[in-house]
């Protein structure tokens, strides 16, 4: 019997992920960690606690975008199924970032109170 391809009770063999492509994912991530971090920090200098909160939805947008973009031009169904996901991601992390920065500028000019 075959299962997807695969005779049923053998597993499907991958090819293990070569330390190049490792050391790329690590060194993405890291830079994605200290972006967000810094997107984070100054906007919690503009704006306060919902700066903070803006410039962190705003960034991880911006990284969701972009992995959309990236992943809509790959052939695999499954990478656009993912592209997908990312893109409305992204969409509800702009809204969000949106509303904050909205909310940080009104509680700065005086507008309305802070939230915390």
């Amino acid at each position: 019997m075959y299962r997807g391809g695969v005779p049923f009770g053998q597993t499907p063999t991958t090819p293990a992920p070569s330390p190049a492509d490792d050391r790329e994912v690590r060194r993405g991530a890291a830079a994605a960690v200290l972006s967000v971090a810094a997107a984070t920090v100054v906007g919690g200098l503009l704006g306060g606690p919902s700066g903070a909160g803006a410039g962190f939805a705003l960034f991880g947008a911006v990284r969701n975008a972009h992995r959309a973009a990236v992943l809509s031009q790959d052939p695999d169904p499954a990478a656009r199924v993912e592209a997908g996901h990312s893109s409305v991601m992204a969409m509800i992390g702009l809204g969000l970032g949106g509303y904050l920065t909205y909310h940080a500028y009104q509680s700065r000019t005086g507008g309305i109170q802070e939230i915390v």
